[in-house]
């Protein structure tokens, strides 16, 4: 009987300038990847976390380029968003914003959304991320 071979992981990246419309143009690079995936159903909570985590990197880093990559592999989907700045990591632990704070609870969204989140840094680099099953509950 022959071994089935692993299917190898799907990958789409798209670069933005670090500026406010590069936004929604991340929502909609992911959207479009979603449908030509076959996923719809992951684009709501997706293009949610990644305008979060562009927010995010456009707000808080000096970068030059943020990078958004999709990744599909086994049962998961992994959105990352890298940018240039490794010297200002989201914090370690979740925020608790006050209730009358304006801004504050993007990481709580993505951590409440996701079913893994977390963030990376390198000499030159930082990115954060977010997992989604494909299953639907």
């Amino acid at each position: 009987m022959p071994q089935r071979q692993p299917t190898p992981p799907l990958l789409d990246r798209a670069h933005f300038l670090p500026v406010a419309e590069s936004v929604p143009a991340a929502r909609k690079f992911v959207a479009r990847t979603l449908d030509t995936w076959a996923l719809p159903h992951l684009r709501e909570d997706a293009c949610l976390c990644v305008s979060e985590l562009v927010t995010n990197a456009v707000t808080h880093a000096y970068a030059v380029l943020v990078n958004v990559t999709l990744t599909l592999h086994g049962d998961r989907l992994r959105i990352e968003v890298t940018d240039d700045e490794p010297a200002n990591p989201p914090p370690n632990r979740i925020p608790s914003p006050a209730p009358d704070d304006e801004g504050g609870r993007g990481l709580l969204l993505i951590a409440a959304l996701g079913v893994a989140s977390g963030w990376t840094t390198t000499l030159r680099t930082k990115t954060a991320w977010v997992e989604f099953p494909l299953a639907t509950t």
